[in-house]
């Protein structure tokens, strides 16, 4: 009842002065015809400026509202506190500010009622939604128009309720015993005994005293036998508040203490138990046998060492030896700032120890005699003699190089991480590109097609269309390129022999390699045996010595060494991997190795190597690497590279060596139908250009073409046509309903209707995943009329109809 009054007290005591600042400075804005004398207006105009003020500037957020929660005003701290305008605030009102599930909320807010005056602690709420604790001191006052008005101090206690987490899992978990007393005190004020209200579990377990039974109690119920100076001591650190450090034997418990005392609140008394018993125990052992202590010190993993007031070592433990390569008797004598990289600042913070009597923490590198550095945080303080004077000062080295290697290998890893993104977006990117790319390009180059045959052959516009033609053949062989670097390769794979495919392309080499270019060979006569598609194999083969003879520097000869060998996975180099992210799958690869004696590559250009486009050279096109990445990666393999400015390169493939007995070759994805009519195409697509020139081909090739715009629509259209739809090509990205849906739409009416679907993507990225229907062929735009008449053919070689159009499909020309 004595602490309610108290704080009922203080609360109306603080309310009564905001309501007053609050009047005063409504009078303030009154009307100027109602001033007082022109003292009182410089009063009333002070008081006004100092209530603003403390208004405007106050760190706590202040709102004056009315008591049915409208808020009137809210000052700058409120609006950041809340993370919302004035007039937010406002708007929103008490409701919109505070947690109305707190059942706190209606607790202080009846009391405010009685009491006119509250403090509490609800929870608020930010923009957005956060909660957080809060302390409130609200009033109830009469303006000068006679209205009720409330006023409410608000302070964000989130960390302040953080730290009283931090303290008491500090309390319960500390290993040293913590007891806090309540001074109880004589009728002049001054301490007679001390109360116990907390202990924590330390100090049960140290001195075998329960906290049920010892709490509410006196220190004189508690330890009777007290030493005199212990109930003196306490009361010096009560009457002027400053801590104090002493050791205490207590008789009852038989054991020493080294006991913190010190004043946490006005009215009590905190006091920290280090048990030292066993301490003590060893110091009287080694005093009798004349002895120094030295166990506690050569126990310690970490450097220790004392130093004298002139700077020079006067001990070390053995772990110092270690870490500085120098005896103990070596070092003492010495300078201390003598065994670091840098001993002025060894220097520096031995004169901090002795300025602020410690330090913590301190960045230093001890070198060792050999030269190895050791990464340390010092922490020093002072120590005393029997009379209080300094002697010197005791530090430790914490060896922190573990740690430092672990943050330069995080910055690594978050290095690569950025890289992989780079990659995966620079992959979506290419993939994008190719697949519009093609779309367009097919349409060109069907147009062109078209022309060219319906053209004479001796007319001008049949040389000029032969030659867009080619351009744009190589304009579709660059968006392969682009597929190929992202690993999407198709292609029939086989077993092949590594070192005779190099042989076989040595010869077209040789014939166009620059003369100052010599090559030197070491390839096996048998194997290595992988698993890939001959063309791709030369391509990989064929870009890296191009790529190697291209590093010669003027009036230099030139030497490529080529070779081919099997290795064990642990072989394989660890820098510079490309793609980064590869990871082994088999336990021998087999190697293909071009090394030269060219001019190099940078650091730098090495992170860049095989991104598209990327060329240190004057010319070309800057694919050729990003081409051997693509076929590398997309048969599991890597590429390794280790170069250095002026002194040449090493490119090394590595390729998983393939099982005994290989992987067979895939045949044509065939469908056995029968008694299906020939005639009519259904052609599905989105893009109506892409619909037009397809469509002249199929009418070119002799059928007759549906089309339709969306899967759905396609669906409506073969349920409506089916006696004579014969075959389906449809595009594999639409919208509403993809190809692979369609597909499997269309297959549910007519499990035998042939279907094949077309794209810009890749063969690879369009099949990858699990389908439950397949098309009996596939289409990479852009196509020419003999790689669609092929697919035609394929698709519909084993129906019963295909005699009828089978002259017109396996004609040679177009």
């Amino acid at each position: 009842m004595k602490d309610q009054y108290k704080t009922r007290k203080v609360l109306i005591a603080e309310n009564d002065d905001l309501r007053r600042r609050i009047l005063e400075l409504e009078q303030t804005s009154a009307d100027e015809g109602n001033r007082r004398s022109e003292r009182t207006r410089h009063r009333s105009s002070d008081s006004g400026s100092s209530y603003q003020a403390l208004f405007r500037y106050s760190n706590d957020a202040i709102l004056l509202t009315q008591p049915d929660g409208t808020i009137l005003d809210a000052n700058p701290a409120a609006c950041e506190m809340f993370g919302r305008t004035l007039e937010e605030i406002r708007s929103l009102g008490r409701n919109g500010l505070v947690d109305r599930t707190d059942p706190r909320l209606h607790e202080a807010l009846s009391d405010r009622a009685r009491k006119f005056a509250a403090r509490a602690e609800i929870t608020m709420l930010r923009a957005g939604g956060d909660k957080f604790p809060a302390e409130i001191t609200s009033a109830v006052f009469i303006d000068q128009n006679g209205q009720q008005k409330t006023s409410m101090i608000i302070r964000d206690i989130t960390e302040k309720r953080r730290a009283e987490q931090d303290y008491r899992t500090f309390f319960r978990q500390m290993a040293d015993g913590f007891v806090v007393q309540e001074i109880l005190r004589d009728g002049e004020g001054m301490p007679r005994d001390y109360r116990i209200i907390s202990v924590n579990p330390a100090f049960a377990r140290m001195t075998g005293l329960q906290a049920e039974k010892i709490i509410g109690r006196t220190v004189v119920e508690v330890l009777p036998d007290s030493e005199w100076h212990w109930p003196e001591t306490l009361g010096k650190v009560a009457l002027s508040g400053k801590p104090a450090v002493f050791e205490h034997y207590q008789q009852l418990l038989d054991k020493y203490f080294v006991v913190t005392v010190f004043q946490p609140l006005p009215d009590q008394i905190a006091c920290i138990f280090t048990d030292i018993t066993d301490r003590k125990r060893a110091e009287e052992e080694l005093h009798n046998h004349s002895t120094y202590n030295r166990s506690l010190i050569e126990a310690n993993l970490d450097p220790l060492v004392t130093i004298d007031p002139s700077c020079k070592i006067t001990d070390v433990n053995s772990a110092t030896e270690q870490v500085t390569g120098y005896h103990r008797q070596e070092m003492i004598g010495t300078d201390f700032s003598d065994y670091f990289t840098e001993p002025e600042k060894a220097r520096q913070v031995y004169q901090q120890v002795f300025k602020e009597g410690m330090v913590r923490d301190y960045p230093l590198e001890i070198l060792h005699m050999d030269g190895r550095i050791t990464l340390v945080l010092y922490n020093a303080t002072v120590y005393h003699d029997g009379s209080g004077r300094i002697r010197g000062v005791f530090a430790s080295a914490r060896d922190v190089t573990g740690r430092k290697k672990a943050e330069e290998e995080k910055a690594k890893l978050e290095a690569v991480n950025r890289q992989l993104r780079k990659s995966a977006s620079l992959g979506r990117m290419a993939g994008a590109i190719a697949h519009h790319f093609n779309n367009k390009l097919h349409v060109v180059m069907g147009h062109l097609e078209l022309a060219r045959v319906n053209l004479a052959r001796g007319d001008m516009c049949s040389n000029n269309l032969n030659v867009a033609m080619t351009a744009a053949d190589e304009a579709a062989e660059m968006s392969k390129m682009m597929l190929t670097y992202l690993g999407r390769v198709p292609g029939d794979q086989t077993l092949l022999d590594l070192a005779a495919i190099c042989r076989t392309g040595l010869t077209v080499l040789q014939e166009s390699m620059p003369k100052n270019v010599f090559l030197e060979t070491d390839l096996q006569s048998v194997g290595p045996v992988v698993l890939a598609n001959a063309k791709q194999l030369r391509q990989i083969f064929t870009n890296l010595v191009t790529n190697a003879w291209e590093s010669a520097e003027e009036n230099r000869a030139l030497v490529i060494r080529l070779a081919t060998r099997t290795v064990p996975v642990d072989a394989i180099p660890l820098a510079h991997r490309f793609p980064i992210a590869w990871q082994p799958e088999a336990g021998t690869y087999a190697c293909l190795e071009v090394l030269d004696n060219g001019c190099g590559i940078s650091e730098t250009d090495l992170q860049e190597l095989f991104a598209p486009f990327f060329s240190t050279k004057f010319t070309g096109r800057g694919l050729g690497l990003s081409m051997v990445l693509g076929l590398v990666q997309a048969r599991s393999g890597v590429v390794t590279v280790e170069s250095s400015l002026g002194r040449g390169s090493a490119f090394r493939v590595f390729l998983p060596v393939a099982a005994e007995g290989g992987a067979e070759r895939a045949g044509d994805t065939t469908s056995a139908m029968a008694g299906r009519p020939a005639g009519k195409i259904l052609l599905v697509d989105d893009d109506e250009i892409i619909v037009d020139i397809t469509s002249m081909m199929l009418v070119r090739l002799g059928f007759t073409v549906l089309s339709a715009g969306d899967g759905i629509e396609a669906v409506e259209m073969y349920r409506q046509h089916r006696p004579g739809i014969c075959l389906v090509l449809s595009d594999v990205y639409m919208p509403k309903m993809n190809g692979w849906e369609t597909l499997s739409a269309l297959r549910r009416i007519d499990p035998d209707i042939p279907v094949i679907l077309i794209s810009g993507y890749s063969e690879e990225q369009v099949m990858e995943g699990d389908h439950p229907d397949l098309p009996q062929a596939f289409l990479g735009k852009p196509y020419s009329f003999e790689v669609l008449k092929d697919a035609i053919r394929r698709a519909l070689q084993d129906t019963s109809g295909y005699e009828s159009y089978r002259g017109l499909l396996e004609q040679t020309g177009t």
